[in-house]
């Protein structure tokens, strides 16, 4: 038998000191990994997935896994916890919140994950401790109990995040660029109608849709819907600085509206800034008839490049005469 730096030492006398966890806030938690450090959490539980997910690991071995939301007093972001196998089974079944009572549970010896972004994931030694006792466990049941509203508030943004409306409902750049991070989840998926103003050999361009500009990086899997081109056509017209070539593409893209799906980098969950990269991409015309919906006081405006830059010029100058 080895004991390791995670093993907990408990007395077995009934009249002894009771030994908790060593719990920590979430904000307290390094968005960092680091090899064999494991955290006890105390948190409050906004959702529990409704199924667990099924995921062939790199040995042809098929695992369960059950996401579970959680925050607590320390931090306006929720935090996903994946719990693999046993513990995705009945036990998160029973971790359900409501508006009128969250539970307050305990959940140990996780590790940090920032393959992508940053979240916690049970590791062999984890342990949900569904009814905590202690003080801390009291403290953070009665912060639940007097913050119900901000609760309720945040498990309706992680609901919506988890459940997207099976139609394509169309936003707009100026609303995308009002969002604030702390108000944002990572899980959050938007489509915009937009034009390009600028684009760069590395696919990196300048989208517009009248309320406003976003820069944006269009990978592989995207600049090929994008461009109209193959990979490979895409990477030899780069490698070869076919100039003409690639201005043909520009013209067409600066004429053509088309459908981004978009939706947070992982910077929102590894340094808390909001960053906005493509999910996917669609062009006008291979969108099906009534694919496209539209958000009442969220409809695009239709305004091309050149009246653009125009409309900007005048606001320039208008600035400049106010000063």
């Amino acid at each position: 038998m080895t004991i390791g730096s995670r093993t907990l030492i408990q007395s077995l006398d009934p009249e002894g000191v009771q030994v908790f966890p060593k719990y920590q806030s979430l904000a307290s938690i390094p968005k960092v990994s680091t090899k064999d450090v494991r955290h006890d959490i105390l948190v409050i539980v906004l959702c529990a997935a409704n199924e667990p997910r099924k995921i062939v690991t790199t040995l042809n071995k098929e695992s369960s896994v059950r996401d579970l939301m959680v925050i607590d007093h320390s931090t306006d972001s929720p935090i996903k916890v994946c719990t693999w196998n046993d513990l995705s089974g009945s036990q998160c079944e029973r971790l359900v919140s409501d508006s009128e009572s969250f539970r307050v549970i305990g959940i140990t010896a996780l590790r940090p994950i920032t393959r992508k972004g940053f979240q916690l994931e049970s590791s062999m030694s984890t342990v949900i401790i569904e009814y905590p006792e202690g003080e801390k466990a009291a403290a953070l049941t009665e912060w639940a109990r007097k913050h119900r509203n901000v609760l309720i508030e945040h498990q309706l943004r992680v609901t919506a995040a988890w459940n997207p409306p099976l139609e394509r409902i169309l936003t707009t750049i100026s609303f995308i660029k009002a969002k604030k991070a702390a108000k944002t989840l990572p899980q959050e998926i938007y489509w915009i109608r937009v034009t390009t103003s600028d684009i760069q050999a590395t696919i990196t361009f300048t989208a517009s849709d009248g309320t406003g500009a976003l820069q944006l990086t269009a990978f592989t899997e995207n600049s090929v819907p994008l461009l109209g081109m193959l990979a490979e056509d895409i990477y030899h017209m780069k490698a070869m600085d076919d100039t003409a070539k690639f201005g043909q593409v520009v013209n067409k893209l600066r004429s053509t509206y088309f459908l981004l799906k978009i939706g947070p980098t992982t910077s929102l969950e590894q340094n808390g800034v909001l960053q906005w990269g493509i999910k996917g991409v669609e062009m006008e015309d291979t969108i099906t008839a009534g694919g496209a919906g539209s958000s009442s006081g969220n409809i695009p405006v239709e305004l091309d490049v050149t009246d653009a830059a125009q409309t900007a010029d005048d606001k320039h100058d208008a600035a400049a005469k106010t000063r």
